[in-house]
């Protein structure tokens, strides 16, 4: 058990920190509150108060320590970027967006933003991951290809002045006999569109994705769950909706339809609904069964009753291409990496910091053999592992923070019983109270039924 800085255990108060964090309460009544000294069994941590900084009490902070506590094979592609590129990382994959995605819990945060880092590395290779995507230039992130099928709108993201958005993926606006694009390409367009153009909205609430259908687009592959898993996982933005609809002019709707049902059970498996299968014989009606589900009629393409166009998005695209190549290239970010060598090995080895520990004697397995110049020893991940050990807060204990975690649980869950008691203690009282005016309400009536029989005999015996 590692030692922590402060006064002794005794002389310390305690608290925790749930899985979903909750920041220490900052009201004038928490000090009185019965479990401020519920004791540790071996570890006493500092109270709400204290101003330690192995203590955090800020969402940043705690990711910061899960992103430590994660195992190497998921944290260590997201450690190397942030060696080589620091600026990138920080402009790109900002530590908020994360949490906004996972409503503010810094431990699922921190899995997702290592694991965006990993898949990034996957599908752009050595040679490009660690590029901007901001430049469509060609010499940036994304090659060619995927800047072909931007500038076709085969992938393309609609967004309305509300900041609602929705990811098309139409294969049918390639070219006669071109092959539809695979899962690399797709996914690079995939996430060139969710890190540069999502928005707020999209990141809280999610976007809606509209699968095409087309005969020219059909290719059944089993990477097709892959893009719903990295989209799952990866991923800053949430998915709403999932629509599948197909052109009613379109001769060959029910091949495209038979086709199409297999991506819907995929899509089932992934996320635990089908999606809904949108059909009809004139746009309108599309446009309409489109806006039962709660898509946006203006992120809806004009060929299926909305009135976004694709020429909105690929002009767009054409600017931005037209302004990287040209003179305002200078206004983005600049590589992050040296281009005077060609070796990826070498780049690594010449721009990661000096490692102040010895050099890790067991080898270390890299995901990506390719780069890995020492045999089974990958220089960039065991000098990111000499940085870890020299960090101070690579060396906190896991079970410090788990019982920090049940304890601030344990004092939230206890005062939201006593707000839920106190609200059905009102509530009886008021039910009681009701009880008492009904009661009297009805003697009230009696006593009026009887003043008017008194009347009413009172009035007869005047008459005779």
């Amino acid at each position: 058990m590692p030692e922590h800085d402060g006064p002794p255990p005794a002389e310390r108060k305690t608290t925790r920190v749930p899985n979903k964090f909750v920041p220490p309460p900052t009201d004038a009544t928490s000090h009185d509150d019965p479990l401020e000294s519920f004791p540790l069994n071996d570890v006493a941590v500092p109270a709400e108060n204290s101003t330690k900084p192995h203590c955090p009490n800020t969402a940043l902070e705690n990711m910061e320590i899960g992103i430590d506590l994660l195992p190497t094979e998921i944290s260590a592609d997201y450690r190397i970027a942030k060696a080589l590129a620091p600026r990138l990382v920080e402009h790109e994959t900002t530590p908020l967006k994360f949490l906004m995605r996972e409503d503010w819990d810094p431990w699922a945060a921190a899995t997702r933003i290592c694991r965006h880092w990993s898949f990034r590395r996957e599908i752009f290779g050595d040679d490009r991951w660690l590029l901007p995507l901001n430049d469509l230039s060609g010499k940036g992130a994304l090659r060619d290809a995927e800047i072909h099928l931007l500038r076709r709108g085969v992938v393309a993201l609609a967004t309305n002045n509300k900041g609602r958005q929705t990811m098309i993926l139409n294969s049918g606006r390639l070219s006669t006999g071109q092959t539809p694009p695979d899962f690399s390409i797709r996914s690079r367009c995939f996430m060139y569109l969710v890190v540069v153009w999502s928005t707020d909205v999209s990141r809280q609430e999610g976007f809606d994705v509209l699968l095409c259908a087309s005969i020219a687009g059909i290719r059944p592959s089993p990477s097709n769950a892959r893009n719903l898993q990295v989209a799952i996982t990866t991923s800053i933005c949430r998915v709403r909706h999932i629509c599948t609809v197909h052109d009613p002019r379109d001769a060959g709707r029910m091949l495209v339809r038979l086709c199409f049902a297999l991506l819907r059970r995929t899509v089932k498996r992934w996320t635990g609904t089908f999606p809904e299968a949108v059909s009809g014989d004139t746009r309108e009606a599309l446009c309409s069964r489109m806006k039962q589900i709660g898509m946006e009629p203006d992120c809806i393409p004009e060929e299926y009753g909305g009135t976004w166009s694709y020429q909105q998005s690929c002009d767009i695209i054409e600017a931005q291409i037209q302004h990287d190549k040209g003179a305002g290239k200078g206004d983005w970010m600049p590589p992050p990496i040296a281009t005077t060598t060609t070796s990826y090995a070498e780049r690594s080895a010449l721009q990661l910091p000096t490692a102040t520990t010895a050099s890790v004697a067991a080898p270390i397995s890299s995901t990506h053999p390719e780069t890995t110049p020492y045999g089974t020893t990958s220089l960039v991940l065991r000098t990111c592992m000499e940085l870890g050990q020299s960090d101070p807060k690579a060396k906190r204990d896991r079970s410090f923070y788990q019982k920090r975690n049940r304890e601030y649980s344990r004092r939230n869950y206890n005062r939201q019983k006593e707000r839920n008691d106190a609200l059905q203690t009102k509530y009886n009282l008021a039910l009681q109270e009701r009880e008492v005016l009904r009661d009297e309400q009805l003697r009230l009536e009696s006593l009026l039924e009887q003043a008017k029989a008194i009347v009413a005999a009172t009035s007869t015996m005047g008459t005779l």
